[in-house]
């Protein structure tokens, strides 16, 4: 049983993640209401960004509370990836389609690869520095 949370645990933790940045992403959008379609200004983007980091931070930080600690680049990309079937299955059915776009129109915004970097990047940053 323990064997099965071990190898379910970083799915849980990316899904966790997921609903926490669909969460921010949408008070955001409360906040800032986006006059222009897919521009956002300066502000209320290093406003996104500041609060994806510390999304990722904090569950950074509460998975490696445990004895478990994995690379934490790997455990980036596994969170990217159920981040991309997430945004595959919820996401743009709900929100992209219905406005006219396109997946590949979604996917490839700069900032959403920002968002996917920061997703990769933070665990690997944080797992390198409790690593010492």
């Amino acid at each position: 049983m323990k064997t099965i949370i071990k190898k379910l645990k970083p799915i849980i933790f990316g899904i966790i993640l997921w609903i926490l940045i669909v969460i921010l992403v949408s008070i955001q959008a409360f906040i800032f209401p986006i006059q222009d379609a897919g521009i956002w200004s300066l502000v209320p983007l290093t406003i996104h960004f500041i609060s994806v980091i510390l999304a990722v931070l904090i569950m950074s930080f509460w998975y490696y509370i445990s004895s478990e600690k994995p690379n934490g680049f790997l455990l980036g990309f596994i969170w990217l990836v159920i981040d991309l079937i997430l945004e595959s299955a919820i996401t743009i059915p709900m929100f992209v389609l219905p406005s006219g776009q396109s997946h590949l129109s979604y996917f490839f915004r700069w900032d959403l690869l920002v968002d996917f970097a920061i997703i990769v990047i933070t665990p690997g940053m944080y797992w390198l520095t409790k690593k010492r």
